[in-house]
């Protein structure tokens, strides 16, 4: 394989699939890996300890500067006098405004689930230093083992035992991370009965993906 062929392929796995604003089709591509119902319950447990956890190790950096016109949204949303922000506030607003962009009903609904996650960083910092369970260590260091655990859980009984398929990311990176909170949104509100037109026909895209990355797999094993 040429340099420029190796260069246009990791860019693709880091970015590719993030331009295509079909929700269908985004839920489709990351639902695909995600179809045994534990590795989907697994996932809708730890994808939010995951995205929470690294807000965690962002709030340690230095907070960003920010201008006036953006600081107004800053302070309405962190009460702050808004003339910096935290960089796991921009974690959340690039999560919210694409959430939003893919469908403003469901894409408002996981931006205030984010937003709360957002929000409980400094209570969970604080609880840290007084809590037994917490053994006062530091709260990264807390984060940094539910982290560890949340990708263990993953990974390995989601999807090496239930799923049987390798995790999205190591086909789709971005779009992997971005799309896992919205999916276990969308998981959430389908088990409540959330519209079930719509859950038959991504059920049915899923089940065409997964019969195109099969006959994928067996080319390339007679290949080899």
């Amino acid at each position: 394989m040429s340099e420029k062929s190796e260069t246009k392929s990791l860019l693709e796995w880091l970015f590719g699939g993030l331009t295509n604003m079909d929700m269908m089709e985004q839920l489709a591509s990351y639902g695909a890996y995600h179809s045994h119902p534990i590795n989907q319950l697994i996932h809708v447990i730890f994808v939010p300890v995951l995205v929470f956890t690294f807000m965690v190790f962002l709030s340690y950096l230095s907070p960003v500067p920010v201008s006036e016109g953006i600081g107004n949204f800053v302070s309405s949303v962190m009460g702050n006098d808004g003339s910096s922000a935290p960089w796991s506030f921009f974690l959340f607003a690039t999560y919210a405004m694409y959430y939003v962009a893919l469908d403003a009903k469901v894409g408002s609904g996981a931006a205030l689930y984010l937003y709360a996650l957002f929000r409980a960083v400094e209570p969970f910092k604080q609880w840290t230093v007084t809590s037994k369970y917490a053994m006062g260590e530091d709260a990264w260091k807390v984060a940094l083992a539910l982290h560890i655990f949340a990708w263990y859980m993953q990974i390995h009984p989601g999807h090496a035992v239930f799923e049987k398929r390798k995790p999205a990311l190591l086909d789709s990176f971005a779009q992997s991370i971005l799309m896992a909170p919205l999916f276990v949104l969308y998981e959430v509100l389908f088990y409540m009965g959330y519209d079930k037109e719509f859950k038959i026909k991504l059920d049915t895209r899923v089940e065409e993906k997964k019969r195109i990355a099969g006959a994928g797999n067996r080319e390339q094993g007679k290949q080899r």
